[in-house]
């Protein structure tokens, strides 16, 4: 058997995609603050800090909204962006890729007909992307969490979990960060 240079460039790229992703992320996750009273308005945005029965919120062009842990009934809390939607759709992409590339290398070989090919790789690239559509909803479930404004877990979710910085104004923390560097 003589080696694929293609393939070979396919694992060689599969294996270093892992390390061309940067590095980890250093602000707060984004939230919603979900008030007791119904009639008032959600707050979405990064959870700048938890302390002292308070939270810190950084509004995309609002500024720093400070909120009582009182006032609210829950934050919505993202936790990572990957869930349900990104895992449809890369089981049903890879599905149907999975689908093609079998039925293309199976009839390539000789004496093998096409019918018997394209049922193989339609059933495993079925598997494939059903395997994606089914395990969406648990990713999607995953990727958030509803945790009370009291709750001390919350601060890890914070871009600063220790509490804000002293002689910082929370208003300074309004910019965003610089990520071209």
């Amino acid at each position: 058997m003589r080696p694929n240079p293609l393939l070979a460039v396919l694992l060689a790229a599969s294996a270093v995609a892992g390390c061309a992703t940067g590095g980890p992320d250093v602000l707060g996750r984004n939230v919603t603050l979900v008030p007791k009273e119904p009639e008032s308005p959600k707050a979405r945005g990064e959870l700048l800090a938890v302390q002292d029965g308070r939270l810190w919120l950084r509004r995309k062009d609002q500024g720093v909204r400070e909120c009582a842990a009182a006032s609210l009934r829950e934050v919505k809390l993202q936790r990572r962006g990957f869930g349900g939607g990104s895992t449809r759709q890369i089981g049903l992409i890879g599905g149907v890729l999975s689908t093609v590339a079998l039925s293309a290398s199976c009839a390539s070989v000789e004496g093998n007909g096409g019918g018997g090919c394209l049922a193989i790789g339609g059933v495993v690239g079925g598997i494939f992307a059903l395997t994606g559509v089914l395990s969406s909803k648990s990713l999607d479930a995953s990727a958030r969490a509803y945790v009370a404004p009291q709750d001390v877990s919350l601060r890890g979710y914070a871009r600063f979990p220790a509490g804000l910085p002293k002689d910082v104004p929370p208003d300074w923390l309004a910019r965003p960060p610089d990520r071209s560097k």
